[in-house]
């Protein structure tokens, strides 16, 4: 997990058979990068960016999650043990691109945007480009779509 922290590229690492989750970047963080990486079995989620909607109303831009990239990653098998566990999962976060990542077979949705968080979030300039989304949904099937996006301000180039 990285809280609070800044400037951080994550390059070519490999996050695997891991008993909960992989990568979680929150609480305040800002310029991250995960390239290249790989994802595999993991117990929760495989990626997740951003807190939950409890800190929808941060206005103070240091505890706000900010300027994150997710580009050219291989995403596979999340939510072996916890199967809500999504492949890559952007809470509340503001001006992230999520790009050119290949995510394939999950026991719930592949990539989710936004997660029921309220309307008058902070959360807004998303830009989510060229990802692939294979074989979701293994186990719970209860009629969402590999990709979910709720109440946010996205920009598809």
């Amino acid at each position: 997990m990285v809280i609070a922290s800044s400037n951080i590229i994550f390059d070519a690492c490999e996050f695997a058979h891991l008993g909960s989750g992989g990568l979680r970047v929150s609480n305040g963080v800002n310029n991250i990068t995960v390239q290249y990486c790989v994802f595999g079995d993991i117990s929760s989620h495989a990626i997740q960016l951003g807190n939950g909607p409890e800190t929808c109303d941060d206005t103070d831009p240091a505890q706000q999650n900010r300027n994150l990239l997710v580009h050219n990653n291989r995403v596979w098998k999340a939510g072996m043990e916890y199967s809500g566990g999504h492949l890559l999962y952007v809470g509340v976060v503001r001006d992230a691109v999520i790009r050119n990542n290949y995510l394939k077979a999950n026991e719930y949705s592949g990539l989710v945007v936004g997660g029921r968080l309220p309307p008058g979030c902070y959360i807004r300039n998303i830009e989510v480009r060229a990802n692939i989304v294979e074989d979701p949904m293994r186990t719970l099937r209860d009629g969402r779509r590999s990709i979910i996006f709720y109440f946010v301000i996205l920009r598809f180039a």
